[in-house]
């Protein structure tokens, strides 16, 4: 509904523009990168305080995917990094949870967005760190994006990726659309993960695993 309304729309072009005017035309902030600043700090604010309103509420897919985390925390590097029996990325899962943390917590869609380029930029480190490469593409990027993701186990990420791709209107950058995309194709992948998309893995260990994730033996 907000989106049928335009709402991230006019927030930006009634609200926003009239305190981006205010502050240009008060000429008390003439360096354009306090400027920036401010307006953001404001940005981070104005949606903090509206955030229980706009945010949705009840998304089913979250469950779904939730669960599926938790029935996938099993897993290794090697079961989706085809071939790399030695990957090292638990060391650096305390760091790039963090980020995916701060991405569920945050209220500013602005703020979202900083740490999607967070957990994108540790990505890559990790991946250079393992491998040497410098320049990653999708492919490259993906397998060690899906294990970080299921070992975070964030029960609203779908809500809040939705909610940034509509509110992303509301900001003068956007970010980077791709990651997003990314984003989306990853949440997809392990909502409908099967047994044929893992590595280094028998059918009846992963039914067991999963089964055991899904039906803890209580002490």
């Amino acid at each position: 509904m907000q989106k049928n309304f335009n709402v991230p729309e006019k927030l930006k072009e009634y609200f926003f523009s009239i305190i981006h005017e205010h502050l240009v035309n008060s000429k008390k902030i003439e360096d354009e990168n306090n400027l920036v600043l401010i307006k953001n700090k404001i940005y981070d604010y104005t949606m903090s305080k509206i955030n229980s309103k706009i945010f949705p509420q009840d998304y089913d897919d979250d469950d779904k995917l939730y669960k599926n985390e938790i029935m996938l925390s099993w897993i290794k590097p090697e079961n989706l990094l085809k071939g790399k029996k030695d990957y090292i990325l638990d060391i650096f899962l305390p760091d790039i949870t963090k980020f995916f943390d701060s991405f569920e917590n945050e209220c500013s869609p602005r703020k979202k967005i900083e740490n999607i380029d967070n957990i994108f930029n540790f990505v890559s480190q990790v991946i250079e760190f393992n491998e040497g490469k410098k320049i990653l593409g999708v492919d490259d990027q993906f397998s060690p994006l899906c294990y970080c993701f299921v070992k975070a186990k964030k029960s609203k990420f779908l809500s809040n990726l939705k909610f940034i791709q509509i509110y992303r209107n509301s900001l003068n950058e956007k970010g980077n659309e791709n990651k997003l995309v990314q984003l989306s194709i990853a949440c997809n992948f392990i909502m409908n993960i099967k047994y044929n998309d893992l590595y280094e893995i028998t059918l009846e260990e992963f039914v067991k695993n999963c089964n055991e994730k899904n039906n803890p033996v209580l002490d």
